[in-house]
């Protein structure tokens, strides 16, 4: 269950294309564990002093596979990706959102209905 809880999380908020090395260090091998023990030792750190660390997702809402694709590579490249007017393009996430910011951001998915 746990397990697809994080696919929806990544799915959702697309952390995958933001941190390919993040989905790697999930499948267990010595190299993604220091990777992930490093990532974690650095957000404590950013957290300590009162900084917080976030994704940059280019590609989000953009229905044409090669235009997401180059703007999932120029972003993970450090690029950040901008209109005609100057505004962003994609959105930012938290590395390590709030339990309310996950609840605002799965709201959407679930639909209660009524008998």
């Amino acid at each position: 269950m746990k397990a697809l809880h994080n696919f929806w999380l990544k799915w959702f908020t697309g952390a995958a294309f933001a941190d390919p090395q993040r989905c790697l260090a999930e499948q267990g091998t010595a190299e993604s564990e220091i990777y992930m023990k490093r990532r974690n030792d650095a957000l404590d750190v950013l957290a300590a002093h009162g900084l917080h660390a976030h994704y940059y997702l280019p590609a989000t809402k953009i229905v044409d596979n090669t235009l997401a694709d180059a703007c999932r590579f120029l972003g993970n490249a450090g690029y950040i990706i901008t209109n005609w007017q100057g505004d962003f393009v994609g959105k930012i996430v938290a590395a390590r959102p709030s339990k309310g910011a996950l609840t605002v951001a799965r709201r959407p998915l679930f639909k209660i209905r009524s008998h």
